[in-house]
C-alpha cells in the first residue's frame, strides 16, 4: 500500500521498539503487516484509533519478547554449564592447571590490591594529611652497604622547623621500648 506525505504514519518510537524486539527472521513481514493494518484502520476510522492500535501491538509484543529473552538465556546458560562440566571431566589435568593458575593469579591480584590500598591510606586519617611529611635517610656502613631507614638525628625536627619557614609543626616519634607519652594527666606506654 502506498502512502503519501500527507497520510499518517505509524509512530516512530513504536516502530523502533518493534524493530528491536521482533526476531530478524520475521521482522520485515511483521512490520509490513503492522503498517498495512495501521493504514487501513486510519482510513476506516481515524488516525488516533490507528495510533492506539499500533501502540497496543507494541505493548502486546513486549511480554513475549521478554519471556523469550529470559527463557533462551536460561536455556543457553544451562547448556554452557553442561559443556563446561563435560570438559572439566574429560580434561582433568588441564582443568586443574587452568583453575589453580586462575586461583593463584586472582589471589595474587587481590593481595597486591590490598597492599597498595594500605600503602595509599597511610596517615590519611589526619585532617590535614596532605601536609604531612616524613624524613627518611640512607645510612652508609663501613663495609659499603647502604641501609634505608626512617630514623633521623635527634635535633633534626627542631632544626628544620627553625630553618624552613614552610614547616608549620614538627615532631619526632620513636619505637624504642620503655618510652611513655604523657598528655595532661594521661600516660600511654
Amino acid at each position: 500500500m502506498k502512502h503519501f506525505s500527507n497520510q499518517p504514519t505509524p509512530p516512530k518510537a513504536g516502530l523502533w521498539i518493534l524493530q528491536k524486539i521482533i526476531s530478524k527472521d520475521i521482522r520485515y513481514a511483521a512490520l509490513g503487516d503492522f503498517e498495512e493494518i495501521f493504514f487501513s484502520i486510519a482510513e476506516e476510522k481515524n488516525y488516533l484509533s490507528a495510533w492506539m492500535w499500533y501502540w497496543g501491538q507494541v505493548i502486546k509484543s513486549l511480554p513475549s519478547f521478554l519471556f523469550d529473552l529470559v527463557f533462551w538465556n536460561i536455556v543457553m546458560f544451562n547448556s554452557y554449564l553442561k559443556v563446561a562440566y563435560r570438559n572439566l571431566k574429560k580434561h582433568r589435568g588441564f582443568s586443574f592447571i587452568n583453575i589453580s593458575g586462575l586461583a593463584i593469579g586472582l589471589a595474587s591480584c587481590i593481595l597486591i590490591l590490598l597492599w597498595v590500598q594500605d600503602e595509599l591510606s597511610y596517615d590519611r586519617f589526619h585532617t590535614n594529611s596532605d601536609f604531612l611529611y616524613r624524613i627518611e635517610s640512607t645510612e652508609n656502613f663501613a663495609d659499603g652497604k647502604k641501609y634505608h631507614t626512617q630514623m633521623s638525628p635527634v635535633g633534626l625536627a627542631s632544626l628544620l622547623a627553625e630553618q624552613i619557614p614552610e614547616i608549620i609543626h614538627a615532631s619526632r616519634c620513636t619505637r624504642f621500648g620503655g618510652i611513655h607519652l604523657r598528655y595532661k594527666n594521661k600516660i600511654q606506654l
